[in-house]
Order: C-alpha cells, then structure tokens, then sequence
C-alpha cells in the first residue's frame, strides 16, 4: 500500500521555499524519490523533516510511504521517538528504507529496492 499523494504534495510545498533561504556555499540534495516501507507488527510514528519543514507520518504494518524531493532541499531527517531517540538522518533520494526488528526493537535500515 503507498499513501503518496497527499503528504508528498505537501513535502514537496514546503520543501521548495524552505530552500530558497539557504546559505551560500550549502549543497542541494540531488532531485529524487525515497521510500519507507514499516516491515514490522507495530504503528510507527514518525516526524519527516525536509530543511527546516517538518511533517507527521505514521506507517501502519507493511505500509509503504514514497515522496518526490526537489532539488533543493538540503537535509532529510525521520525522527522517531518510539523507535530511537535521535533522527535517522541523512535520508537520500533515490534509496529504499525499511523499518525492520533488529534484536527486538524496531530499526530504520536501507534496503535493495525488491529487498523487505
């Protein structure tokens, strides 16, 4: 199941002015699509940040999120407090993520794109 639609339009609203006020000398991320599939039993909720925009997102089991970044968001991080204390970040376009149960815990890992 992907639920792209509505909040990668959103992302992709907030994602573009937040980058036009970027220091000098500060790299864009390249133009891309990244997915977060929850492989585990469990809702995960979750805070998306793109720049300085953050957004709600909570993967119900087996469910799958993708969104488009423009070419100028800078960072993008996944904060998820029930997982882990600290944000799984940097998140790249064009790469495949999983949340799997790694020694009982649920885990935020990059994966193959046919992978989990």
């Amino acid at each position: 199941m992907t639920r792209a639609a509505p909040l990668a339009a959103a992302i992709l609203a907030i994602a573009l002015p937040a980058a036009a006020a970027k220091p000098p000398g500060q790299k864009a991320l390249p133009a891309g699509r990244f997915y977060v599939k929850n492989n585990t039993l469990e809702t995960i909720a979750c805070t998306l940040k793109v720049d300085t925009t953050s957004q709600p997102l909570s993967l119900q089991p087996k469910e799958q999120f993708s969104a488009t970044i423009g070419s100028r968001a800078e960072r993008i991080s996944l904060t998820c407090p029930t997982v882990r204390a600290t944000a799984f970040e940097p998140l790249r376009p064009g790469t495949h993520y999983a949340f799997l149960k790694v020694r009982g815990r649920p885990d935020l890992v990059e994966v193959e794109p046919n992978g989990p």
